[in-house]
């Protein structure tokens, strides 16, 4: 991967020391995980200026990352939740060839989704920055049937060209950061559930913090609710009613128990009008 070219960036702009003040607190304020974001800047920094930059975007956690670092600035990377891989959607075969193929040390076909290859990225100068072996795991995500050239599944969602068009690019240190739009995160973490019929303790987090950044950003309740489909929002009401967020520390953005009283009577106001 490319951390060197982007420190030479830095060097250029004239941020070079705020720059590498930033990561190496970020590595000690998450020795675990820090290092994933890296990894993720160095990556969209030489997205950015490829041929690939409109079709290549950052789903998953680091997609919800993206969303919360533009409402509170980088410095929130410290505190949140973390994760220890990348997930990534390519919305071409081109595109997942390029990121195979300039960031890539290894890769495999997903034994479990047939749309995801697993892999894994090196860079040396991040490892030297760490003063420790570093490799970064990532999952892709493309259309891996010719007969249907413009899907890629994502457990039981579908990315659609369209999602590619309306993703957001948040700026980190003038850094493009490409990642799927907030109701899109919200949709997909919604969509995957335990046994228990709620989303991951993981999810749950990252569905408090996007409802959270979309109150910051001025979204009334009512702009919010209809964006999810009916199934969704039964489970945003499960979330309400079951998933403990009680002393959750990595709900950094939170919304106000107003929005979620809103939320909670349009679900109400709905149910009543299809019984009658």
């Amino acid at each position: 991967m490319g951390f060197q070219e982007l420190l030479c960036k830095r060097i250029d702009r004239g941020d070079f020391e705020q720059f590498e003040r930033y990561s190496k607190d970020l590595l000690a304020a998450d020795p675990k995980y820090g290092e994933v974001f890296l990894y993720a800047l160095s990556l969209a920094n030489e997205v950015s200026e490829s041929y690939f930059k409109n079709n290549i975007m950052l789903i998953g956690g680091f997609g919800v990352l993206g969303h919360m670092i533009a409402v509170e600035g980088p410095d929130i990377v410290k505190k949140w939740r973390g994760s220890h891989d990348l997930d990534i959607a390519c919305q071409t075969q081109e595109a997942l060839s390029y990121v195979l193929r300039e960031f890539a040390s290894e890769e495999h076909q997903s034994t479990s989704l047939p749309d995801k290859k697993k892999a894994k990225f090196y860079d040396p100068t991040i490892e030297e920055l760490l003063q420790k072996a570093s490799t970064c795991e990532g999952d892709i995500y493309y259309p891996s049937n010719s007969k249907y050239p413009t899907r890629i599944r994502v457990g039981n969602k579908e990315l659609k060209p369209r999602d590619f068009k309306t993703a957001d690019v948040i700026s980190v240190y003038d850094i493009p950061l490409s990642v799927h739009n907030k109701f899109g995160l919200l949709g997909m973490k919604l969509g995957v559930v335990t046994s228990e019929n709620l989303p991951r303790p993981k999810d749950i987090t990252d569905i408090y913090n996007l409802l959270g950044i979309c109150e910051r950003q001025g979204l009334a309740a009512e702009v919010i609710y209809n964006k999810f489909n009916d199934e969704e929002k039964g489970k945003l009401m499960d979330v309400f009613e079951h998933g403990d967020k009680t002393n959750n520390r990595y709900i950094l953005i939170n919304p106000t128990a107003m929005l979620i009283d809103n939320l909670c009577e349009l679900y109400l106001e709905e149910s009543m009008q299809r019984e009658h």
